[in-house]
């Protein structure tokens, strides 16, 4: 009997022995097949197909930009993401400070663009011998939140868009942007771990093409939407619309994410400013520049702009006067970018500011616009 009970022992001890070996065999050919795809038909790669893997940013397009900057040589350059981008428009805050001062002013703005991708930009600039001011549009609302979802990638930085909408389009977090459309079969633990696999894996994109599922790719794809009104995540005040909820997950430094994005944006100004060319606008959120209209307790982030000038960097404030012009209208469109008239006076008090500073040395009366 004892003889049964060791050679039943045995066999059992083979059998999980034969299990193992066959599990690791298997994630070892799962894994050498993703590579051999990836190698293959680099196309299926996630984020490969629009993305640097060192920049993040669509391909080419920092050269380009920096070409037509080195082409026509500024006076003055914003870097910054999509605050910049929508101030470049004609009735943008750029193109109202150069009728306000009859100067050359560049930008370089992207949409979703984090502080890593600022730096990038500035980095460029000076390489490409630009010796003009820089001046960084620093947005104090999900920069912070951008430069997390930065931080926890490896060195493949294409996949940060796909990452940034993961983080900012699931109800189930904190950070959900109520502007994005939400995909209620994701809230299904099998839908999220295939809807993971389509965003990571060169493989499992080629399976689906494989069994005639290429029209699941396209439908992994949030889009914006323009209703941004999502209760809870969105809530009204009068007839204005704020994402309490969006603003305090975003700037929250008790998050240590948040905290290490904070810590990791100062470090990266102060390597940068002994150029002596670089300057920062910070940017408050609508939650936080509203305050004296809606009323409510939002975590603040303005206390990080004393942060910068502690450290030396020149900072150019613009926000009181967009605070005090809240107050008694709306400066902001639904999804909380700036309307018209908040470009008009970011764009005037950032000319005051930039005179105050010596950055238009030349430029001193009014400038009446029609």
């Amino acid at each position: 009997m004892a003889a049964t009970a060791a050679g039943e022992t045995t066999v059992g001890r083979e059998r999980l022995k034969n299990a193992t070996l066959s599990l690791c065999f298997l994630v070892l050919a799962t894994l050498g097949a993703e590579a051999l795809m990836r190698w293959a038909a680099p196309w299926l790669v996630p984020g490969a197909s629009g993305y640097s893997r060192q920049t993040g940013l669509p391909f080419g397009w920092l050269e380009r930009e920096m070409a037509a900057l080195r082409q026509s040589p500024p006076e003055l350059v914003f870097v910054g993401d999509s605050f910049v981008l929508s101030g470049l428009q004609p009735r943008g805050w750029i193109s109202t400070l150069r009728q306000l001062t009859g100067r050359s002013i560049g930008g370089l703005g992207a949409n979703g663009a984090c502080p890593s991708q600022y730096w990038l930009m500035s980095d460029a600039v000076r390489r490409a011998g630009l010796n003009c001011p820089i001046l960084v549009v620093l947005f104090i609302g999900n920069d912070f939140a951008d430069e997390s979802v930065w931080a926890s990638l490896g060195p493949d930085r294409s996949l940060y868009e796909a990452a940034r909408l993961d983080n900012y389009s699931d109800p189930a977090l904190p950070s959900y942007w109520p502007c994005f459309q939400i995909r209620p079969e994701l809230d299904r633990p099998l839908a999220r771990m295939a809807h993971g696999l389509r965003r990571r894996s060169a493989l499992y994109r080629a399976s689906l093409l494989a069994i005639g599922g290429a029209h699941d790719e396209e439908g992994v794809s949030r889009f914006m939407s323009t209703e941004c009104d999502r209760a809870p995540w969105a809530e009204r005040v009068g007839d204005r619309l704020f994402f309490f909820r969006q603003h305090d997950a975003s700037v929250n430094a008790r998050n240590k994410s948040i905290a290490d994005a904070q810590a990791s944006i100062l470090d990266a100004l102060v390597q940068r400013k002994v150029h002596g060319n670089l300057f920062i606008a910070p940017v408050l959120d609508r939650e936080e520049s509203c305050a004296g209209f809606h009323g409510r307790a939002v975590i603040p982030a303005a206390p990080f702009i004393e942060s910068l000038r502690a450290k030396g960097l020149t900072v150019l404030d613009a926000n009181p006067e967009i605070a005090r012009e809240c107050a008694e209208r709306q400066l902001f469109v639904p999804d909380g970018h700036w309307n018209t008239e908040a470009q008009d006076v970011f764009s005037r008090s950032l000319r005051r500011l930039l005179i105050q500073e010596g950055l238009l040395p030349d430029v001193l009366s009014p400038v009446r616009l029609d």
